[in-house]
């Protein structure tokens, strides 16, 4: 056997080599700004990762001696978050080949120059005023009843906030449905996904990874959309262990037999501790005849998390990852606000989501018949 190639087996194997390992493509953005005032400063951009609420450092960016800021990133399009020490910092959405101009603003930065972040930031602006229009009133009248000791009242409107935090999110995915299209400022709206939105997400995916196919943000998307297809109604319960009270590891599997409440709340969330006195009462009344609770805490101080178990009497099982948002359970199960609760069957099958107060008590009802 001859060990010369002929051009065309070379090619061959070029072209063999490039199709298995992918192209490579020299993404790139530029971010440019005049600060005057505030020359010869170092500054970063990191990548921002929704999922894990955290940034991670991706390139140096400088402003000169003349106070003018010029970089050419070489990263993917994606989320990022660029930031001078005493400048402040600034998200931004950002696609191959953009160019993103930085500002003072009276708080922090501010961003502009692409449609992106124009998005980015009629998102935030809808936000602020869906949040305002569905939970300021109520809040300020749960604040009232609390001050009069109204506890019919403030169980009434405790039951309202929850609906009305539901309606907001609802509200914020259809806003993103009907303007953001497939850009990348998309992935920045999905802390505030909830299963309730999974066919906007399994409709919007395959358009998505069309536009921005082998990127590391798409295929961060395809799995969110994933694991909220894996906890669908209808989807048997992923399974979660955790550390209790004591110490000892617990399983929800172990509860196989009851209908069973996956209740996520934590210490400092107020909402939560309003509803832990409704789950009280449905616990006693319908525990002898199947139902469980396995209460899942997003607290990171174990004291705090001992304490209010003993404030409101919950006298079922708890465990706790004692690490926020970031444990395995609220990532597995797509949680990014408490209260919120997931309903198993005694086949660990999901049957039902955010199921507050007497929702819950019906639903109840109608699975186990007339509490004693």
């Amino acid at each position: 056997m001859s060990n010369i190639f002929s051009m065309k087996q070379f090619v061959f194997v070029v072209f063999s080599v490039f199709h298995f390992f992918g192209f490579s493509q020299d993404y790139q953005f530029t971010i440019q700004g005049s600060f005057p005032a505030n020359a010869n400063q170092s500054g970063s951009v990191s990548h921002w990762d929704v999922d894990h609420r955290k940034t991670v450092f991706s390139d140096s960016i400088h402003i000169d001696k003349e106070g003018e800021l010029h970089a050419i990133i070489h990263q993917e399009p994606g989320l990022y978050v660029v930031k001078f020490n005493g400048l402040g910092a600034v998200n931004i959405a950002v696609d191959n080949l953009q160019t993103i101009t930085i500002e003072k603003a009276e708080k922090g930065l501010t961003a502009h120059g692409t449609h992106d972040l124009e998005l980015l930031a009629a998102y935030e602006t809808f936000r602020k005023a869906s949040l305002a229009k569905w939970l300021n009133q109520v809040r300020a009248e749960i604040r009232i009843a609390k001050k009069e000791q109204d506890t019919n009242e403030v169980k009434s409107l405790s039951l309202l906030e929850n609906k009305n935090y539901l309606a907001h999110r609802n509200e914020l995915t259809h806003w993103v449905e009907q303007n953001m299209g497939t850009s990348i400022a998309v992935y920045a709206t999905s802390t505030r996904w909830t299963v309730t939105d999974l066919a906007y997400m399994n409709a919007m995916l395959p358009q998505f990874k069309q536009a921005h196919p082998n990127l590391k943000i798409t295929e961060a998307l395809v799995q969110k959309v994933d694991r909220f297809n894996q906890i669908s109604v209808g989807a048997e319960a992923v399974e979660i262990t955790a550390k209790d009270t004591a110490g000892q590891s617990i399983s929800l599997s172990s509860f196989r037999g009851n209908y069973v409440l996956i209740d996520f709340w934590a210490s400092w969330c107020g909402p939560c501790r309003r509803e832990n006195g409704e789950l009280r009462k449905i616990y006693k009344a319908y525990a002898s005849l199947g139902f469980e609770i396995f209460g899942v805490s997003l607290d990171k101080k174990p004291a705090r998390w001992k304490q209010a178990i003993r404030q409101d009497g919950l006298p079922w099982t708890q465990v706790s990852e004692l690490d926020g948002y970031l444990g395995e359970a609220p990532f597995t199960y797509n949680i990014t606000a408490i209260p919120s609760n997931v309903l198993i069957n005694p086949q660990g099958v999901i049957i039902g989501y955010n199921l507050f107060g007497t929702e819950l008590h019906d639903k109840l009802q109608e699975l186990l018949g007339n509490a004693h």
